[in-house]
């Protein structure tokens, strides 16, 4: 992808059997509508969108434990999960989602974890992270079980998606444990997990600035200044959410997003902010290794199930970064909805074999029979006995 700026569509509930998900779960097996995935995506892909953030499960609208979609083992008998063991067919379809938006030039964003799934009563009876036959009460007391989770995903799921260590944080530590597994496998962060704290900033004790220092001590300065920094409910010019970002990472990258913002920011107000940021901000710095790099994203989550309209917000973000003098590959790239694959032509079958030719036998001497008088060709059947030679009958045929 060239696009120098990221644009983010994120429904963060589509992997679930919701309403607004599009997972299926018949006769007690999950599958996935492609249909919907891909006809929830295209319209924001064709208004120029080019990434999509997800979660690993979403909990909210989903009738029962049972269609959770997660990559836990669901224990019936103790309606309880199983956070050790994993299904065998949670990867398979998250994969076949990442290949539709792929289809879509949209790159997937995958979040390992999600403070929002601990809310209340309601949703944690309903997360393998807090309702488990481990007796395990979060993630962020996972210990072990959180570092061979986090294993598992990347392992599962290699380069197809970037990894952002988490929605929300409120405890450096989970993420820290996610990075140092990601050091391991060969991968880095695509995001922090806690999201912006200004008081915290501010007295250099964020949750933030201990994922930071985390980032800085595995790898270095640069790749501390690299990962996305996420700013939620920061869509308001008149919001320190948006005015302390700008003003204190001028050379890092940063997510700016409407996640949590109620109501959510119209049109206008997108532009009024994309507008701020841009002429504050410049997109390529030279600084900590970020030279070509893309540093400035812009994410919408959705809040109704009206795609188009979802899509008008998409919209008024990239034509107010082209009126900065950026260009985006989708635009206008996927004006159609989804369309059932054409099944493949049957091969053609195979020519029946040529049949052996019957030898044709030369004959020295020759005897017929003539089927009406009997006479037999004494003198040649004589001589080819006598003669040791091959000899052929014909018959002889009437008239000739």
């Amino acid at each position: 992808m060239n696009d120098k700026v990221y644009v983010l569509l994120s429904q963060l509930g589509e992997l679930s059997v919701a309403e607004w998900g599009v997972l299926k779960f018949t006769d007690g097996k999950f599958s996935l509508d492609r249909k919907k995935a891909y006809n929830n995506l295209q319209p924001s892909a064709n208004k120029g969108g080019n990434m999509i953030r997800v979660l690993p499960f979403s909990l909210y609208g989903v009738p029962s434990k049972e269609q959770v979609f997660s990559p836990f083992v669901y224990d019936t008998a103790s309606g309880k999960w199983d956070v050790l063991k994993y299904n065998d067919y949670y990867f398979p379809i998250v994969r076949e989602y990442i290949e539709i938006a792929k289809s879509l030039n949209m790159q997937v964003v995958f979040e390992l974890y999600d403070n929002c799934g601990l809310f209340n009563q309601t949703v944690r009876d309903l997360n393998p992270w807090c309702n488990n036959i481990q007796g395990i009460s979060d993630f962020y007391n996972a210990g072990e079980a959180g570092y061979l989770y986090d294993a598992e995903v990347i392992e599962q799921l290699g380069d197809t998606v970037l990894y952002i260590l988490g929605n929300e944080l409120v405890d450096a530590a989970v993420a820290n444990s996610a990075m140092s597994v990601m050091k391991g496998k060969g991968k880095v962060p695509f995001m922090y997990g806690a999201d912006l704290d200004i008081q915290g900033e501010m007295a250099s004790n964020s949750v933030m600035k201990k994922e930071c220092v985390a980032a800085e001590v595995l790898w270095d300065e640069n790749m501390k200044v690299q990962v996305f920094r996420p700013c939620h409910s920061s869509i308001n010019i008149n919001s320190e959410r948006l005015l302390k970002p700008v003003e204190w990472w001028k050379y890092h990258s940063v997510l700016f997003s409407n996640d949590g913002q109620f109501p959510r920011p119209k049109a206008d107000d997108w532009k009024l902010a994309v507008r701020y940021v841009l002429d504050a901000l410049p997109v390529d710095v030279p600084q900590f290794g970020q030279a070509g790099k893309v540093r400035l994203a812009f994410e919408n989550c959705t809040d109704t199930m009206d795609m188009n309209y979802e899509a008008s917000i998409i919209e008024a973000i990239v034509i107010e970064c082209e009126c900065h003098g950026l260009t985006f590959e989708n635009k206008g790239k996927f004006p159609n909805e989804y369309q059932e694959p054409t099944p493949p032509t049957p091969p053609t079958p195979d020519p029946p074999p040529t049949p052996t030719p019957v030898p044709q036998v030369k004959c020295k001497y020759i005897y017929w029979i003539n089927v009406r008088d009997k006479w037999f060709g004494i003198g040649n059947l004589v001589r080819g006995l006598l003669n040791h030679t091959k000899y052929c009958k014909v018959i002889k045929q009437e008239g000739k």
